[in-house]
């Protein structure tokens, strides 16, 4: 069921691997040419479930297949529909990340006892972020401009 419902569906879902051999696969088929065959009707399914070599002789199913296979196509089991599990060949969808930076601030005004001291501290901050930007330097007391 997974195979069939990703023979199914657009080869660009699954990973590179994957999606090569669907596209293959597509290209010389037609998504619905593909039937499932039950388990217990499946001849497959023997050695999966241990049967030896010796079982097999024995086994009408192995060298014949399902009894329904040779009759017309109504006769045939009905397609239970694809499996909508994501198995692991499926590409991930990258997330986009979004990174927000909000500043740490500079100064923390509950430290200080007035507001006027708070603008001198900042006024200061100012010019020794500036200083440290530019090659011409700015020194002396503090002023308005």
């Amino acid at each position: 069921m997974v195979v069939l419902g990703s023979i199914r569906s657009n080869p660009g879902r699954w990973k590179t691997f994957v999606c090569n051999r669907v596209t293959e696969i597509q290209a010389y088929t037609t998504p619905t040419q593909g039937k499932h065959c039950p388990g217990e009707d499946n001849p497959a399914d023997y050695l999966s479930r241990g049967v030896n070599a010796d079982q097999l002789k024995g086994l009408d199913t192995w060298w014949r297949g399902p009894p329904w296979l040779s009759k017309s196509v109504e006769f045939w089991p009905r397609d239970a529909g694809t499996t909508e599990r994501s198995p692991p060949e499926e590409r991930k969808t990258p997330h986009p990340v979004v990174h927000i930076l909000t500043p740490a601030p500079l100064l923390d005004p509950s430290r200080y006892s007035s507001y006027w001291k708070l603008l001198r501290v900042t006024d200061w901050t100012f010019r020794f972020i500036r200083n440290i930007r530019r090659a011409h330097k700015l020194s002396g007391e503090l002023t308005a401009s």
